[in-house]
């Protein structure tokens, strides 16, 4: 498995014409990128990496528990934004520890969108 850091001001010189996205499309999986830049990376990687559900998963790269928050998933789902899934129960599972994994979701999410908006 190859893996590559593209710095951000690579990517907007060396990856600016159409073909040299291509190839770096096709050249890999998966795509990730550093949250704080996440929202500047769909001007420059172009429309062919969302046709093709390959748009970069946003991760906070200085995070200690890195791979916990990779288990998440960023889709888009239109052109208009993206949205963030999280399982937080099976179907084995009891209805109150369904209950009580919701709670716990919905209080961590409230919790980190605090955290952002007071940025």
């Amino acid at each position: 498995m190859d893996a590559k850091v593209i710095p951000y001001k690579t990517l907007r010189t060396e990856y600016k014409p159409f073909e040299a996205k291509r190839r770096l499309l096709g050249n890999f999986d998966m795509f990730l990128s550093d949250d704080r830049i996440r929202r500047l990376l769909s001007w420059h990687i172009g429309k062919h990496f969302y046709e093709r559900k390959k748009q970069p998963l946003s991760l906070n790269l200085q995070s200690k528990k890195l791979a916990l928050d990779i288990q998440g998933r960023t889709t888009c789902i239109s052109k208009k934004g993206c949205y963030c899934m999280a399982y937080v129960a099976h179907s084995g599972m009891a209805a109150d520890e369904i209950a009580e994994n919701i709670d716990s979701a919905v209080s961590t999410i409230v919790t980190k969108l605090r955290v952002r908006k007071d940025r």
